[in-house]
């Protein structure tokens, strides 16, 4: 299917990955060729600071297949990088829950239902008073890019370490061993961010009334 796409639409679309790497990379490897039509990909995933979700340093989409993680950055095409631990500026608090749609529309009572057993869940096993959404992040990542600051690096990923399979690795030295090959969001709005994933629960909910 993304190679079916790929070739309808040739550097017309942007792939949003949301989660492991698995299928784009098999998909590129299969046909390599594909690098070169791909309008752009926008990754979620990759700690950008070290402070990791699964391991120390990792999170769960580049941890569960390190190899695929670091065959897509390493490929030639044009890419951004949401890092988890940058999307973690985002956070909704309690105060959001009155900020849902009505519980009349699907999505408002899905959102409603949903979103006060995941701030319990939070503060309960982690001490958060907050839910972090990092895909939402990456959403939003992709169809407002200007609410985000970016700087671009040559980075890699880890995935023989015992202790760091699946790590974002950037050479921050003044002097880099390797050619620019990433777009890492370095900050954002968050305020705006927060408002724009707001928004867009609000029109699921009006498109499901």
């Amino acid at each position: 299917m993304i190679a079916e796409t790929l070739r309808a639409h040739p550097r017309d679309v942007t792939i949003l990955a949301l989660g492991p790497l698995t299928n784009l990379s098999r998909a590129l490897r299969r046909d390599p060729s594909l690098a070169e039509i791909v309008g752009g990909v926008v990754i979620c995933g990759g700690c950008a600071h070290g402070h990791g979700t699964v391991t120390p340093v990792s999170d769960f989409n580049f941890h569960a297949d390190p190899a695929a993680a670091r065959h897509v950055v390493r490929e030639p095409l044009g890419k951004t990088v949401v890092a988890v631990d940058t999307a973690a500026r985002v956070a909704l608090g309690f105060d959001v829950i009155d900020q849902l749609p009505d519980p009349f529309s699907r999505a408002g009572r899905l959102f409603r239902h949903l979103l006060p057993h995941a701030l319990r869940a939070q503060r309960q096993w982690l001490g958060h008073e907050a839910v972090r959404l990092p895909e939402a992040v990456a959403l939003v990542a992709a169809t407002n890019p200007e609410l985000f600051e970016r700087s671009s690096v040559c980075a890699d990923v880890e995935t023989a370490g015992e202790l760091t399979a699946g790590m974002l690795v950037v050479d921050r030295r003044q002097v880099r061993r390797g050619l620019v090959n990433v777009e890492l969001v370095t900050a954002c709005d968050a305020v705006a961010v927060k408002d724009c994933i707001l928004r867009g629960i609000a029109a699921a909910a009006a498109a499901t009334e």
